[in-house]
C-alpha cells in the first residue's frame, strides 16, 4: 500500500493500483488513488468513468452524478452519458428531474430525425419509470413518433421485437397500432 515517492507520479502505476482495488471490490481505496491521479490528468475520460463507477458502487450518488457531469463536459457529444445521468437521477429518487431530462433527450432525438437503436433501447429501459410516475401518455407519444418515423425501418429487428413484446405486456399494442395509422386520432391523443 505504501508508494515509493517517485512512483506516486507514475500514472501507469497508479492506474494499476486502481484496477487492483476495483478488482478486489475495494472502491474506497480505489478512490484514494483516483484522487491522486486526477491531479495529474484532470480531463481524462477514463479517470472520471472510474470515479463514477466507484462512487456508484459505494452509494455516493451525488458524487457519481458529479463525475458524469464532468464527463459530459469532456465529451459533450456522448449522448449515452446523458442517459446515464437519467438513470442516476431515477436511482437517487429525483424522478421528476430524471423524467424531464429523459423527455428532453427523446424529444430532441425525435425532432432531429435521429431515432436510432440507442434511443429506442433507452426508451424501453426507462419505460417502467414512465408508468411508475403516471406518464404513460408521454411514453405512448414517443413510441408512436418512433414507429411512424422513417428511421424505424432501419432499427434492429431484435429491438423492434423487444418493443412490441413490451407493448403487448402493457396492453398498448392496439392503441399504438391504431394511433400510428390514424393521423387525426394521433393529433387528438397528442393534446391529452
Amino acid at each position: 500500500k505504501e508508494l515509493i515517492e517517485s512512483d506516486i507520479y507514475n500514472n501507469n502505476y497508479l492506474f494499476k493500483i486502481i484496477e487492483f482495488y476495483i478488482s478486489q471490490e475495494k472502491y474506497s481505496e480505489a478512490l484514494i488513488y483516483l484522487n491522486i491521479l486526477v491531479t495529474n490528468l484532470d480531463d481524462n475520460v477514463q479517470i472520471y468513468t472510474l470515479f463514477a463507477f466507484c462512487y456508484g458502487k459505494i452509494g455516493l450518488i451525488t458524487e457519481q452524478l458529479e463525475s458524469i457531469k464532468k464527463l459530459q463536459i469532456i465529451q459533450p457529444n456522448n449522448i449515452q452519458l446523458f442517459f446515464e445521468e437519467v438513470d442516476i437521477l431515477f436511482n437517487k429518487g429525483s424522478y421528476l428531474e430524471a423524467f424531464k431530462l429523459l423527455n428532453d433527450l427523446i424529444t430532441f432525438y425525435l425532432e432531429n430525425n435521429a431515432v436510432d437503436n440507442l434511443i429506442l433501447t433507452y426508451l424501453i429501459y426507462f419505460s417502467n419509470y414512465y408508468f411508475l410516475l403516471g406518464y404513460k401518455t408521454f411514453f405512448v407519444r414517443h413510441i408512436i413518433k418512433i414507429v411512424v418515423s422513417k428511421e424505424f425501418s432501419v432499427l434492429s429487428k431484435d429491438l423492434k421485437e423487444k418493443l412490441f413484446e413490451f407493448l403487448e405486456e402493457k396492453k398498448l399494442s392496439p392503441l399504438v397500432l391504431f394511433l400510428s395509422k390514424n393521423t387525426e386520432a394521433l393529433k387528438n391523443y397528442d393534446t391529452i
